[in-house]
């Protein structure tokens, strides 16, 4: 059975820091991380006007899944974020957003492998991710990390431009090593 909330508060991987994301400590740093307007690209509501509406959007939501959001911290350094929903038994993972100096260099894979192990060890029945149809680096990443394309959803949101988002989704099952 899913351990939820996950007890862990952090999660150590090398020069990679994983920690529960605290607003007081690290809202300042993420928006500095995350102040890049491609990182927002496929975001529905696009680039978060201020600091203040990034922490807000990093908080627990009360219309959707139960969440668990995470600082990402490389080298001692906040670079970005990530998060665990709770789907079920399963656990989805997604809302991860890094700053373009770390993009290409394999960070997004490390975070990935941190954030599926941390499902893993709570008993987690399998991984599920989405990303937006047209977000090629993201599909390519879930695709190398392991997962499985499972289909397509148009989703009600609408994306920063107007479009209808579509959305892809995958599953990684506890039996695939990543």
């Amino acid at each position: 059975m899913l351990q939820w909330p996950f007890p862990q508060t952090s999660f150590v991987s090398g020069d990679l820091t994983i920690e529960r994301w605290d607003a007081q400590r690290d809202m300042d740093r993420l928006w500095r991380a995350l102040q890049a307007p491609e990182v927002w690209q496929f975001n529905p509501r696009g680039v978060p006007l201020d600091a203040q509406d990034l922490a807000r959007r990093m908080g627990q939501r009360t219309d959707g899944p139960e969440r668990l959001t995470w600082t990402v911290v490389l080298r001692g350094e906040v670079v970005g974020t990530t998060s665990h929903f709770r789907a079920g038994e399963a656990v989805e993972i997604g809302a991860t957003y890094l700053t373009p100096s770390t993009w290409g260099t394999g960070l997004n894979l490390r975070v990935k492998r941190v954030m599926v192990t941390m499902a893993r060890s709570n008993d987690a029945s399998g991984i599920i991710f989405r990303a937006d149809d047209l977000d090629e680096r993201s599909n390519k990443a879930l695709l190398k990390l392991g997962a499985s394309f499972t289909h397509k959803s148009a989703e009600k949101v609408l994306r920063a431009d107007g479009t209808r988002r579509i959305t892809r989704f995958y599953r990684l099952d506890n039996d695939t090593c990543i």
